[in-house]
Order: C-alpha cells, then structure tokens, then sequence
C-alpha cells in the first residue's frame, strides 16, 4: 500500500511527497530554503531523466531540483510521473 503520513501542524508548500513517508508533526518543508538545506540533502539542478534521480537518490538526496525539465514540458504531471518511475 502506498501511504504518506503527515503530522498535525505541518506546513509543507512546493513539495513531491513519494509514498512510504511519514512526516513528523510541525515539520515546514519549502517555507526557508536555507533551512531545508540544513535538514535534507537537496540536488544540485538540472535533473531531467529517471537516471539522475536515480544518481542522487542513491547519493542520499532527499529532494532533488526539476524546476527546468518541468518548464520545458509540455505536461508537468506527466514528467513528474517519469521522474519518478
């Protein structure tokens, strides 16, 4: 079963959750930049292919950055869903 937790209080904005995740309570994710760098270890940019996310994830990534190959397709959904096969 695919599942996501998410704690009471939480504010979480911009983000992709992938499933098995459980996200303690009171948990900001995407409001401070610099403090989710302190926190999770986030991808250089330029992910474009189920490849590179592969390469980061298996180097510890927690987020990755996909800002460019979101803009540049013409259906963002549906990239998301190749990024992550």
């Amino acid at each position: 079963m695919n599942w996501v937790e998410i704690g009471r209080g939480c504010r979480i904005r911009r983000a992709i959750i992938d499933k098995h995740n459980v996200i303690p309570p009171g948990t900001e994710i995407g409001h401070n930049a610099d403090r989710d760098r302190e926190r999770y270890f986030v991808s250089e940019s330029g992910i474009a292919s189920p490849a590179d996310v592969a390469r980061v994830a298996a180097a510890g990534a927690h987020a990755i950055l996909v800002g460019e190959a979101l803009s540049r397709s013409g259906d963002p959904a549906a990239k998301i869903a190749e990024l992550l096969a």
